[in-house]
């Protein structure tokens, strides 16, 4: 059942987690962060660019680049799962770290396999919706303003009678 306005605006209000199941296994996701953010776009910045096309070449293009397209599922994963903090290299943490990955392409891989492509275009577009881009657009924008403002030049002064 498809949730109403309001109880969306309830659950956007009230930041109550969203869960979405995938091959009957339930995922809690959490709340947009901005290493979330980072990292999706860490993973976007490796997909290959897509050429022009025309209505005459649209599905030829499509066809020849599929294969490169496995990162999608990864940029689902890390929406899902959220990104994972980096911990200092002792045994322990490597074995955490390396469990985590493969539990992100574990995901990214069930999402592959189980997930039209209507559905991860659906699913992409919901995720990125709640990632607050527009909040780290305006933060971005502001702290690139402050940086245009710093001098361009440097100008030495003297007090009058020294050279």
């Amino acid at each position: 059942m498809t949730p109403t306005p309001e109880q969306q605006t309830a659950q956007t209000i009230l930041q109550k987690p969203d869960t979405i199941t995938i091959r009957r296994k339930t995922y809690t996701i959490p709340p947009p962060t901005m290493a979330t953010l980072i990292e999706t776009s860490a993973i976007i910045s490796t997909l290959p660019i897509q050429p022009d096309t025309t209505a005459t070449n649209f599905v030829e293009t499509t066809l020849r680049t599929a294969k490169d397209w496995k990162t999608i599922g990864l940029v689902l994963a890390t929406l899902i799962l959220g990104a994972k903090p980096a911990t200092h290299a002792t045994n322990n943490s490597l074995t955490h770290l390396f469990h985590t990955k493969t539990k992100h392409q574990r995901l990214a891989d069930d999402i592959l396999h189980s997930l039209t492509p209507k559905e991860c275009s659906a699913l992409l577009t919901s995720l990125l919706s709640k990632m607050q881009i527009a909040d780290f657009f305006a933060i971005t924008t502001f702290l690139g303003t402050i940086n245009t403002t710093k001098p361009t030049k440097v100008v030495e002064t003297t007090a009058p009678g020294q050279q």
